[in-house]
């Protein structure tokens, strides 16, 4: 599975799970809580720690594995992670399709213009625009991105992950891609 088929099956199955337990899971105890709602329906154990991971709560790539899909699955009321995809296939589960939420274009901005990006679970990023699609950090919260660097961004659309392209981590890095709020998205003060 590519890593955006991944993703789709990370966000469907986190979807399923909060419709299950009837509330977002956006915080480390949330998620122990849930980990201990999976052990007594399935006795199954999956960790709270992999599951901050499976909620992207930790930053960097994650795989989980087969066992931790097919308990997720069995949570959710599928017999193993093969009949939760099978079911979200025959539902017409969106893999695709427009996006929503509210965009703004950086050429629509002025340059100089200053707003706060928020993403779960506590992370604030305070930016300008300087023009051209090139954005400075001005102010870093609970983030591993650094004040004083910069990054582009033609657009960036509430309630989805953004991409902080060239950005560089340090002054002699080579630019990187940087995704924020991979779960639940990003809020904008504009």
């Amino acid at each position: 599975m590519n890593k955006d088929e991944l993703q789709t099956l990370k966000a469907l199955m986190r979807g399923e799970i909060e419709r299950k337990v009837g509330y977002p899971l956006q915080s480390g105890p949330d998620l122990a809580r849930l980990a201990e709602m999976i052990l007594a329906e399935t006795r199954e154990y999956v960790s709270a720690t992999t599951l901050k991971r499976f909620w992207d709560l930790y930053e960097g790539h994650h795989t989980p594995r087969p066992s931790i899909w097919n308990a997720l699955a069995k949570f959710v009321g599928d017999a193993n992670f093969a009949a939760f995809c099978r079911r979200m296939k025959a539902s017409g589960a969106e893999i695709s399709g427009e996006v929503g939420g509210r965009k703004i274009e950086s050429s629509t901005l002025e340059p100089g213009v200053e707003f706060d990006i928020t993403w779960a679970p506590d992370r604030t990023l305070s930016v300008r625009y300087l023009g051209d699609g090139n954005f400075e950090i001005l102010r870093s919260v609970n983030s591993k991105l650094v004040a004083g660097r910069t990054f582009r961004a033609p657009y960036i659309i509430e309630g989805m992950p953004m991409l902080l392209e060239d950005y560089r981590p340090t002054a002699d890095a080579d630019p990187i891609i940087y995704e924020i709020g991979r779960s639940g998205g990003v809020t904008l003060s504009l």
